[in-house]
């Protein structure tokens, strides 16, 4: 239970923010600065115990994917994927790690290498 509670926290303050990230980004011209990514999305992801939470994730068709990969368990994970190019690196429990990468055109799996097979997911490609 303890674990829940410590993921709703970590998911308020993720959105907390993001959402002061965008208010101090406001105001601009439409210009858009050299290097931003325009059309990119953002997605939060567990790993909690031996499990990802959610275990499918739905990206957009095309651009940047950024998925903050934050582990929930006490047990080390990693979010990879050999079809994606994308791998965090080993993450201890309580801690967080950024992962981008460019959104598939088809479904993909993904998992933690320390666990195998039995701890993994998809990436799904909206419409």
């Amino acid at each position: 239970m303890r674990s829940r509670h410590l993921w709703i926290l970590r998911i308020t303050t993720v959105v907390a923010f993001a959402a002061v990230l965008f208010a101090a980004c406001g105001g601009d011209d439409g210009g858009g600065a050299e290097g931003e990514d325009e059309g990119g999305s953002s997605i939060s992801l567990s790993a909690v115990d031996n499990s990802f939470e959610p275990a499918e994730l739905e990206v957009p068709s095309s651009g940047q994917v950024t998925v903050e990969f934050t582990n929930d368990g006490d047990n080390p994970h990693t979010f990879t994927s050999d079809e994606g190019g994308f791998d965090s690196g080993t993450v201890e429990g309580g801690q967080s790690k950024t992962v981008t990468f460019e959104a598939p055109d088809k479904e993909i799996s993904f998992l933690c290498t320390v666990h195998g097979e039995s701890m993994s997911g998809t990436i799904v490609p909206e419409g």
